[in-house]
């Protein structure tokens, strides 16, 4: 194996045998998870019509390809906010820096539901009582790292605690959900030209 194929390989296979363990740890069964993870980030990203895996080189890289972390020029702040229907909103926040040989970032997101109307469960029948309006929110905390294996190519790897509460009660109870994911990227001709592989 040639070193330029074991600079590729061996941070991904340290990554994904690190992490080779459930990376959701949820208690109760339920029918939907995550989904501040589905709402796009950035506002370049979102007017590419999120084809952005390869073009990611700022503060939102965390979220689509961690591997452009590495194309810092300086440090780098962003902020989103999105009112959503019903009183749902969105918001979200992402700091990058360069470093010497690396880069790094942190992220966090926040989805707020609103006020939900509440009752308890009828019981014999009868009807349920209102319990006034309950509180649903998730949020999820990123942080990353990147690194130059060479002048074109690029290795990244971020972690996730995802979150989530309705009514007092969370999907991890004590545990919140985690994840990781590990990406590459690619400048082969120019600056403006690349290919990346997503988490």
């Amino acid at each position: 194996m040639s070193r330029t194929a074991l600079l590729i390989f061996l941070p991904f296979a340290i990554c994904h045998l690190t992490f080779a363990m459930p990376s959701a740890f949820a208690s109760a069964p339920g029918t939907t998870t995550g989904e501040l993870l589905k709402i796009p980030v950035g506002a370049r990203a979102v007017g590419m019509g999120e084809a952005y895996t390869a073009a990611a080189d700022d503060a939102s890289a965390l979220e689509w390809n961690p591997a452009g972390l590495s194309y810092a020029q300086q440090n780098e702040a962003s902020f989103m906010h999105s009112s959503l229907i019903e009183g749902v909103h969105y918001e979200h926040m992402a700091y990058m820096a360069p470093g010497d040989h690396y880069s790094w970032g942190a992220s966090m997101g926040y989805l707020g539901f609103g006020d939900i109307a509440g009752y308890s469960d009828a019981v014999n029948g009868g009807t349920p009582v209102s319990l006034g309006n309950q509180t649903a929110y998730s949020y999820a905390m990123n942080g990353g790292f990147a690194g130059m294996l060479y002048d074109q190519l690029s290795v990244g790897m971020t972690g996730t605690i995802l979150r989530e509460d309705l009514a007092g009660e969370s999907a991890g109870r004590s545990r919140p959900t985690w994840d990781r994911c590990t990406g590459l990227k690619r400048t082969p001709w120019a600056p403006t030209i690349g290919s990346g592989f997503p988490c």
